[in-house]
């Protein structure tokens, strides 16, 4: 895959840095949420087409940032909080139709987005010897402002940033 550098302008992302870009992160995600979701977990549909398009905009954010601020990439941090805030735009989960809830399919990609974020904060806290404490009433607050509030890629990245120490 070509490093960021490489790119002075934007260029679509091709079909192999998309599978690059997505293997591990879907490795990882998939195994924890399906211990989150459990039985629930085969009930979900995953929109690949939609997954792609997060993946790509997390890639065009790459070249934005090494253009426009000089930066060779994104941290992960920035990255997670991008892969959240897509999922909660774009909507890549659905409930299947023949499965009975009362949830709502955007209150499925708010909890995926929450998962994620959850997940991806706990993981770059422990690989960059940081602590990242998430208490349920923080949980909460998160959950509501993701789904109530309209929040912007920059507001995601800096709770984020004040979550880990």
């Amino acid at each position: 895959m070509a490093e960021i550098s490489e790119y002075t302008k934007y260029v679509r992302i091709t079909n192999e840095q998309l599978m690059i870009e997505t293997e591990d992160w879907l490795k990882n995600f998939f195994k924890t949420s399906k211990k989150m979701w459990g039985e629930r977990f085969l009930n979900i549909y995953f929109d690949d087409l939609a997954f792609a398009e997060i993946v790509e905009r997390v890639f065009k954010r790459k070249i934005y940032y090494h253009v426009f601020h000089n930066i060779n990439g994104l941290n992960k941090l920035k990255e997670i909080s991008l892969y959240c805030f897509w999922i909660i735009k774009l909507h890549p989960f659905s409930w299947i139709t023949h499965h009975k809830t009362s949830e709502t399919d955007y209150e499925l990609n708010v909890k995926m987005a929450l998962n994620f974020f959850q997940q991806g904060l706990s993981l770059y806290a422990k690989e960059n010897n940081k602590t990242f404490v998430l208490t349920s009433t923080i949980l909460q607050e998160l959950y509501y402002s993701f789904r109530y509030n309209d929040l912007s890629k920059e507001a995601i990245i800096n709770i984020a940033n004040i979550l880990i120490k």
